[in-house]
């Protein structure tokens, strides 16, 4: 539903947003269950704030040009980004930075992934032909790499929470899907509302 909505804009999204909030409170009041229905609701509409809102925001990214530059940008900036934090964090990476959310997570690999995501951004612009001027894109191209260290982070915090080692077994060896997806639902809103807020 939220998906769906975002075809339609920004004030449709928050709005579907509100609805499905409301929606869950419904469902859990006709459950009857008192003593799990805050945990119960914190879980569904923390899952609907987390994958639906936030992954929305490609459907809204996507249409603010005619040819999808911007989710390029977006998608492959953060995969340059976490490819090279997962690469040098196998070879050299030593030093732990958040060993009780994601013992993985080395210093190395996200100074990496720093240095990765910031030409990768600045050369992904250039490779679409968006017209931006690059000192208005150097604040962009320094938050995205560090954005999607969040968001990674992010999704490990709620595993560990969970008490699950992956989110699925669909995509093995990875921590399942959104193990693929974690630092896009934090980029592509930051991308978003960047380029709202600051190029248009």
């Amino acid at each position: 539903m939220l998906v769906a909505s975002a075809y339609e804009g920004l004030d449709e999204l928050t709005g579907a947003l509100a609805l499905s909030v409301a929606v869950v409170f419904l469902l859990l009041i006709l459950q009857g269950d008192a003593q799990a229905g805050l945990r119960d609701w914190l879980w569904a509409v923390g899952g609907v704030a987390y994958v639906g809102f936030l992954g929305a925001h490609m459907v809204l990214l996507r249409d603010l040009d005619d040819d999808g530059d911007w989710v390029f940008v977006a998608v492959f900036a953060t995969f340059a980004a976490d490819t090279a934090a997962y690469f040098v964090g196998r070879a050299i990476g030593s030093r732990q930075i958040t060993p009780a959310i994601s013992p993985g997570k080395t210093l190395e690999g996200s100074v990496a992934g720093f240095i990765a995501g910031v030409p990768a951004v600045f050369g992904l612009v250039w490779l679409t032909g968006i017209d931006v001027d690059e000192l208005e894109l150097l604040p962009l191209a320094l938050l995205l790499p560090l954005v999607a260290i969040v968001g990674d982070l992010a999704e490990s915090l709620i595993k560990r929470g969970a008490g699950v080692k992956d989110a699925s077994e669909l995509v093995p060896g990875h921590g399942g899907l959104l193990d693929r997806l974690d630092s896009l639902l934090f980029t592509a809103p930051l991308v978003y509302y960047f380029v709202i807020w600051i190029f248009q």
